[in-house]
């Protein structure tokens, strides 16, 4: 299963709107989440019925002119999805996708804090494999971080100290190491790696074959990634040599 995760940065003009065509094409993914759409749920509605997805849910924008968040979750016939939870006060949208797998996904509020909370919570009170996909507008440690002034040292503790509380797994990644950029010229220039996927241990037991791609960056200032469940390795075939005696 393919799962295309996107901080779009808004969806109101023509070339963020074809970059996610494309990749869609590209990718051909079950699941599709969309954060930052800034797209009220009169525009969701438009929008979404151009993708070619019959089952979808959404969270509209909100703010003056509908500028401010937005979430978008739509998916294959083929799969499984519960919405659980869908909060528009709090931009929140949570899935259950078949009887064991679970991911939630949220637009991150101005009080970080709580989304963070939200996350413990939902780890302490659910038995079954999970894990998160999406910008969590955090560093895991300097390393993630390219040029400008060093990152808010508490908001990344605040972050290692939830992956730290719920045990969640970094899945890693393939592709550019930074999935935002400030797009300023080099003196003010800045990269992060802010998307991620984060996995219960047995989660990556249950998924074993598990990637996730940073995508290239197209039509915003912010890259997708993909995680893919069910990665195809290839398998190595020894070579034997058989002696004459």
């Amino acid at each position: 299963m393919l799962i295309f995760s996107w901080n779009c940065r808004g969806l109101r003009n023509d070339s963020t709107v074809l970059a996610l065509k494309s990749f869609l094409r590209a990718t051909n993914p079950s699941i599709v989440f969309l954060s930052e759409t800034k797209a009220t749920s009169t525009a969701s509605s438009f929008h979404i019925t151009t993708l070619g997805f019959n089952n979808y849910a959404f969270v509209g924008s909100s703010g003056y002119k509908g500028l401010s968040g937005g979430l978008w979750v739509l998916w294959t016939d083929d799969v499984c999805v519960n919405i659980v939870s869908k909060t528009a006060s709090r931009r929140r949208l949570m899935l259950i996708l078949g009887p064991c797998c679970v991911f939630t996904v949220r637009q991150i509020p101005q009080n970080i804090g709580s989304f963070r909370e939200d996350i413990i919570q939902f780890g302490a009170t659910h038995s079954e494999p999970w894990c998160c996909i999406g910008d969590f507008n955090a560093i895991y440690d300097f390393s993630e971080k390219e040029g400008g002034r060093p990152f808010e040292s508490t908001n990344m503790d605040s972050f290692r100290e939830m992956i730290s509380t719920t045990g969640l797994i970094d899945l890693g990644y393939a592709g550019p190491a930074y999935t935002w950029i400030n797009n300023q010229a080099s003196h003010s220039h800045i990269r992060q790696r802010l998307d991620r996927v984060l996995a219960s241990p047995d989660w990556c037991f249950k998924f074993q074959h598990t990637a996730v791609n940073h995508l290239p960056r197209l039509g915003s200032d912010q890259s997708p990634i993909l995680l893919n469940t069910m990665r195809i390795l290839q398998r190595y075939i020894p070579s034997f040599k058989f002696e004459a005696h």
